[in-house]
């Protein structure tokens, strides 16, 4: 159900705004009353886990019942012709390359030194917990699409081939875009999933009473909703990545610029390049900068919020596609209608107006040397962004978004004072 592109309309959306938003209050609300009925006997992951599946449901079900994404054309899906017979064969050749891919991933988990630390334990505490349902779920998604693939040899299978010594009829393009695919999901969905969880307990327990007590609760506990509005949707991005709500990955970034750009925004990379390079914060915050001026402060800390806010809706744009690193259809409503990076835009201005580096308890020196670091650190934002576009570049539908954008995005102006950051079409 996409809309025709009108003059000053952006292109149609991949997603829909409402549609994935109904995500978040159920999310919130499930974690809320399995923490008030269940307390410390329910175990963080669990909880993390039966919320996601919830907050999942509606957003899935509207997808396929209103926006009918089941039926379009970049789902690979083929619904014209009579279903075939089941291919059990293949069918079986998925479920081994499908086994293969996880064994790989638990091998490069056990392997890494990074993966055993105590941080990631209720990650994999529930991913063994969940093995057996994710296996029986894979076979009934396998039988139940198969036959309506219009290319049904994809990367599960050919991944299947090479295990069961087919080597010669294992496309080598296929393999290697199923391991960036999976290498993408290996690393990402740890890191959201823990995060949920470590968040679970802050957002679950908050009461009216004292988020509404003073303005600094309502600060603390608004910016970490925000991050878990991020999270749920980043999570639920990672586990939906399937072809029967049109949310696979379609291409994954080609470069090594790209890659690099991107994890060294995430731990464990991001803390090493803060701390050892770019430690911008000297510890003199908005708050002690502004301890003596309280309407200034609130003023301050509300702009804060308001960032934390676009980047909590960037996410919610995504539906079940969020992912980095990955293509899986342009965004064009929302933050998205305003400027094409929404979420780095709103948290590297909101790292200027946290940390203030531009004041120092030190010397002018020290501010002076402090804002350079935030401004390399923007610069890696700015090629993150620049990658990703080239990638996306690829695709005529991103291609006509930019540079609508060029036109009627709220940096337009911007673009056209510093050209160079206005988009360019390939070729």
């Amino acid at each position: 159900m996409s809309e025709p592109t009108t003059p000053g309309a952006a292109p149609p959306s991949a997603t829909s705004l409402w549609i994935s938003a109904t995500a978040v209050p159920v999310y919130l609300a499930v974690s809320w009353l399995l923490a008030r009925q269940a307390g410390d006997a329910l175990d963080p992951a669990l909880a993390v886990a039966l919320a996601l599946a919830a907050a999942s449901a509606p957003m899935v079900l509207l997808d396929l019942l209103v926006l009918r994404v089941h039926r379009r054309p970049s789902s690979g899906l083929d619904y014209t012709r009579p279903r075939p017979p089941l291919q059990l064969g293949r069918i079986a050749t998925k479920l081994c390359g499908l086994g293969g891919t996880l064994a790989a991933c638990a091998l490069l988990y056990w392997l890494l030194p990074e993966y055993r630390k105590p941080f990631y334990d209720p990650f994999f505490r529930l991913a063994l917990a969940s093995l057996e349902l994710v296996l029986l779920l894979a076979f009934l998604y396998f039988a139940c699409l198969d036959g309506r693939m219009a290319v049904p040899e994809d990367g599960y299978y050919h991944v299947g081939l090479l295990l069961l010594g087919q080597w010669r009829a294992a496309d080598r393009g296929e393999l290697r875009r199923h391991a960036l695919a999976w290498t993408v999901k290996a690393f990402f969905l740890p890191l959201m999933f823990v995060g949920l969880v470590e968040n679970h307990g802050v957002i679950a327990g908050a009461r009216a009473e004292e988020v509404l007590g003073s303005f600094r609760a309502f600060f603390d506990h608004g910016f970490e909703l925000g991050f878990t509005i991020d999270l749920t949707h980043a999570a639920l991005g990672y586990l939906l990545t399937c072809r029967l709500i049109d949310a696979q990955i379609r291409s994954t970034e080609p470069t090594v610029l790209g890659w690099l750009s991107t994890l060294v925004c995430y731990a464990p990379f991001f803390g090493q390049l803060r701390g050892s390079f770019l430690d911008y914060d000297d510890g003199l915050g908005w708050r002690d900068w502004l301890a003596p001026w309280p309407t200034l402060s609130l003023l301050w800390g509300s702009a804060i919020l308001l960032c934390q806010l676009v980047y909590a809706l960037s996410s919610v744009c995504f539906g079940c596609r969020f992912s980095n690193l990955t293509y899986r259809g342009v965004l064009t409503r929302g933050p998205y209608r305003l400027c094409k990076h929404p979420a780095y835009l709103a948290k590297n201005l909101s790292w200027w107006l946290i940390s203030v580096p531009f004041l120092s308890r030190e010397s002018w020196r020290a501010a002076v040397r402090r804002s350079l670091m935030l401004i390399l650190l923007n610069l890696v934002y700015l090629v993150r962004a620049r990658t990703e576009e080239r990638h996306l570049g690829a695709y005529p539908e991103y291609v006509e978004y930019a540079l609508f954008m060029n036109e009627h995005g709220a940096l337009r102006g911007l673009g056209r004072l510093i050209p160079a950051l206005r988009y360019r079409p390939p070729g």
